[in-house]
């Protein structure tokens, strides 16, 4: 599971959460472990979509995360992770 302060960040994200606030709050997630876009998005109350769109193309972008297969950015499998 999640350590109890990110599952604490979690529980009180609103809709009205500021950008900024979820990309430290996706940064931090994918630290603890490898997320799917699908795992984060309903970890967020976001639809993965969005969440691919506005946080981890960016976030990708920036190397602030990065693929856990890198040279298949559209594997079913695909997760999210901190570079170690």
């Amino acid at each position: 599971g999640l350590p109890e302060e990110l599952r604490n960040r979690v529980s009180g994200l609103g809709q009205r959460s500021s950008p900024d606030q979820l990309f430290d709050l996706v940064v931090e997630l994918c630290r603890v472990r490898e997320f799917s876009a699908g795992e984060l998005a309903a970890l967020l109350g976001r639809d993965r979509k969005y969440v691919m769109n506005n946080y981890l193309r960016p976030l990708l972008q920036k190397g602030r995360v990065v693929y856990s297969i890198p040279d298949q950015p559209r594997h079913p499998a695909q997760r999210y992770r901190v570079q170690q």
